[in-house]
């Protein structure tokens, strides 16, 4: 839900530098809004790794 964007990209971008690689597991997600798609989309420009990824919200990722 939006309300969560800024924290799982803020949570996203520190383990990133922290790390250098980030797997996120998307396997419990039953929705994602426009405003996470977008974000899935920028975080997965940049060394996170999507896992577990439910198909519906991989078509949306591929979709431009």
């Amino acid at each position: 839900m939006a309300e969560w964007v800024p924290v799982l990209e803020r949570e996203c971008w520190l383990a990133l530098q922290e790390n250098g690689h980030v797997q996120l597991d998307l396997s419990a997600v039953t929705f994602v809004d426009g405003r996470g798609l977008a974000a899935l989309r920028r975080l997965g420009a940049n060394a996170l790794e999507i896992i577990n990824c439910p198909e519906f919200i991989g078509e949306l990722l591929r979709t431009p």
